[in-house]
């Protein structure tokens, strides 16, 4: 028996907060950041592609902006969407065996937030970026 794993990240969220305190100027977002009209859009579309695939199962982490992209993407297949803590970005201990607030890591929240701004969503934050 074979499954298909399909990962969809959630639509854009509302502004990013500014911590003007930061030693390095990062854009965070909480817990409760929702998405903004474009992200539902996104999630919109990013439903009805998602649909094409049949899926059985939808989960999604707790996180307001994660939920309610599954949410909208659950519509067009129709599932429940079932949440698990483990899957909060913001409770990872580390990313790639660093700190989520290593100088890597500000870097490149950094520049997704310059890539945001601009729109440009086929940049790589290096030339071994995969993602």
């Amino acid at each position: 028996m074979s499954y298909t794993l399909d990962l969809v990240r959630h639509g854009t969220s509302l502004a990013y907060v500014n911590y003007e305190n930061d030693d390095v100027p990062t854009y965070r977002q909480g817990h409760n950041t929702p998405l903004s009209d474009a992200g539902k859009k996104e999630s919109h579309a990013a439903g009805k592609q998602v649909a094409i695939y049949r899926p059985t199962l939808l989960v999604s982490s707790q996180l307001v902006r994660a939920k309610q992209s599954a949410d909208i993407i659950a519509e067009y297949s129709p599932l429940f969407v079932n949440t698990d803590w483990r899957l909060n970005e913001i409770n990872r201990p580390s990313v790639d065996g660093q700190n989520i607030y290593s100088e890597i890591n500000l870097e490149y929240k950094k520049w997704r937030r310059e890539m945001i701004e601009k729109r440009n969503w086929k940049a790589k934050f290096s030339s071994k970026d995969q993602s």
